[in-house]
Formats: structure tokens, sequence, C-alpha cells
């Protein structure tokens, strides 16, 4: 037992310790090499867990998509948030990963290899249906309570995940002149302007310019 625990501890800092590597040098520079100096142990011991760079790469998308999932599937099941607190803070938990960086930085990584690995982007799928996914349980947990309307719902799910998309790109690019909580106030706003008005339907989103 102490040998298998200590086998599940080193893969997981092989893991968390390619995610790091990642972020400084994105996945063109990362090698086994650079992860095994790091952990101070050999580049044979990596390539026990994952023979090549490629198998290291696809258990990192792995890895990620089980931390984005468990931290919201918690916050979707604690029935004593309310669906727009849940939304709130859905959107702020991105706030958090946006200005930490690690993570999006890594993600837009894999977008980019997505286009040339197959099966990268099957994850990368996987990454966005989980996502709707989620999206859609508070979404429908609203309109079960009869504080969202069901005609925007289908719209929102999408809209939210846009949203995040797009600020991810510019906060990266211009970290010093997008204030990213700004942004998501009035993201929070046009969304529940969609959630609670039957008669605004997606092109009547009201511009930025416009009092909410």
């Amino acid at each position: 037992m102490p040998q298998k625990q200590h086998s599940k501890d080193l893969r997981d800092q092989i893991l968390q310790t390619t995610q790091e590597v990642i972020h400084e040098h994105h996945l063109s520079g990362m090698t086994i090499r650079k992860i095994a100096e790091r952990l101070e142990i050999s580049p044979a011991l990596v390539m026990y867990y994952f023979p090549t760079k490629r198998d290291l790469i696809h258990a990192v998308v792995d890895d990620l998509i089980r931390y984005f999932n468990a931290e919201l599937d918690d916050l979707i099941q604690d029935s004593h948030i309310s669906p727009e607190e849940k939304l709130m803070l859905m959107l702020y938990r991105e706030v958090e990963f946006i200005t930490r960086r690690r993570e999006e930085v890594i993600i837009l990584d894999f977008w980019i290899q997505s286009t040339t690995d197959e099966v990268i982007q099957e994850k990368m799928r996987t990454i966005y249906a989980n996502w709707e996914r989620q999206n859609n349980l508070v979404i429908q947990e609203g309109i079960d309570k009869g504080v969202f309307d069901p005609a925007q719902a289908g719209w929102v799910s999408r809209f939210l995940i846009s949203f995040i998309t797009g600020a991810v790109v510019q906060y990266i690019n211009q970290p010093e002149s997008f204030d990213l909580h700004a942004y998501f106030d009035q993201v929070y706003k046009v969304l529940l302007r969609m959630l609670h008005n039957p008669e605004v339907a997606p092109e009547g989103i009201p511009s930025l310019d416009q009092e909410i």
C-alpha cells in the first residue's frame, strides 16, 4: 500500500510540474528532461509513468478536466446558494483563473495543439461539453425555481462560454489595460437580464455604454 501511494504521489507531482513547465515555456518548450530536472529524478522515471511526451500532454489535459469539473460540480450541488449566486460565483472563479494565468495559458496552448492532435481535439471537446453541461445545470435550476426564463436558456450557456473565452484572450494579451472585474460585472448583468426578461432576445443584448 505505501508503495502504491508513493507511485500515485510521484505521478501527481509529475503532472503538476508539467503544468508549471508548460506555463513557463509553453508546449513547444516542454521536455521530459526539464520536468525530471525540476523534480530531481531521472528522465527514465518520468517515462516509466508517461512513455512519451505526447502521453504526458494527454494526461495533463485529463488532469485539468478533473480539476475544473470537481470544483464546479461542488458549487453546482450546493443547495444553499441561489442560481443567480451560482452564476456570479462561476464568473468570478474565472476571474481568479485568468488572473493567475497558469491554467488559462495552458488551455490556450492546448487549443493550438488540438488543430494537429486529434486526441487533444477530442479532449478539448470534452472540456467544452462539460462546461456547457455545468452551465445548463445552473440555468435549469433557476428555471425550475421560477427565477429564470426558459426561452433564453439555450443562448445563455453558449454566450457565457464565449464571454469567458474572449476575456482570456484579451487579458493575456493586454493585462495592463483589460479590467477583468468590470468586464465580468457587465457580463453578469447582461446574462441576468437575458434570463430574467423574456422579451430580451439575443439580438437585443444592450451595448456596454447602455445602462443596465
